[in-house]
């Protein structure tokens, strides 16, 4: 199944299946996947249950959380090297 969405840009559905991981269950992100959103091992997913959906985000690290919040500090006027 593929789908056009908002942005044009092309998505291609996949099906994967669901392993048990200990007392959990799982998923595999296929390889390309994860290189397009540069998902490593180790890396936090945000995941949200909703409607019979399953969304998982790429969470930016800790380095980029910082920049984002130095950003938003400078931006207000507030300069951390003061």
């Amino acid at each position: 199944m593929s789908v056009w969405v908002q942005e044009w840009r092309f998505i291609m559905a996949r099906t994967v299946k669901v392993a048990k991981w200990g007392n959990n269950l799982g998923v595999r992100i296929p390889i390309d996947v994860a290189r397009e959103l540069r998902i490593k091992p180790k890396d936090s997913l945000k995941i949200i249950n909703t409607d019979n959906q399953i969304i998982l985000t790429v969470r930016p690290s800790k380095q980029e959380r910082l920049e984002a919040f130095i950003d938003e500090l400078v931006a207000a006027g507030i300069h951390p090297d003061e």
